[in-house]
């Protein structure tokens, strides 16, 4: 009779984060996160068909985590100014957070699929919306917050530009 392990998915995803943290992204192997969950390296496979999807369960998990900090932040204004600013400080904190995970993955994987960065702008947009006068100038803010919060421009110098756009 197999046995049942309550929230795998969840413990799976935490021991992988766990070893990507210790030893970053290459030392990550299914067989490790298996051995130390208790289960079989099969068992892992039937939750997540690789290594990059477990890292993404952690990754998307920890983002949408952070997507409802700045949405609760833009939606008790009427100013783009504090949406602003938890987009900045939210963006600057999951890069900070995870660098070590992204230049790992970005020696050892194919480039990312342009995709995520869409998502990743369409999510942004949507909560600066309501401050800008179009969809383009949404989507256009959105996108010069991530490059720029990346990028570590400071927040002063990208307020004022976006002041200037919306």
């Amino acid at each position: 009779m197999p046995k049942i392990i309550d929230n795998l998915s969840e413990k799976l995803i935490r021991e992988a984060h766990r070893q990507v943290m210790e030893s970053g992204y290459a030392a990550l192997n299914i067989r490790s996160v298996a051995k130390n969950c208790g289960v079989g390296v099969g068992t892992v496979y039937n939750y997540f068909p690789s290594k990059d999807a477990l890292v993404a369960a952690f990754l998307v998990e920890d983002w949408m985590g952070r997507l409802d900090t700045i949405r609760r932040a833009a939606g008790s204004s009427s100013c783009i100014d504090p949406a602003l600013e938890a987009i900045y400080r939210v963006l600057r904190e999951f890069y900070r957070d995870h660098s070590t995970l992204f230049r790992d993955f970005a020696l050892s994987s194919p480039a990312p699929s342009p995709r995520y960065h869409e998502i990743l702008r369409s999510q942004i947009s949507d909560i600066l919306r309501p401050f800008c006068p179009d969809d383009f100038t949404a989507l256009f803010v959105s996108e010069a917050m991530l490059v720029w919060s990346v990028a570590g421009t400071p927040l002063a110098q990208i307020s004022g530009i976006i002041h200037k756009i919306v």
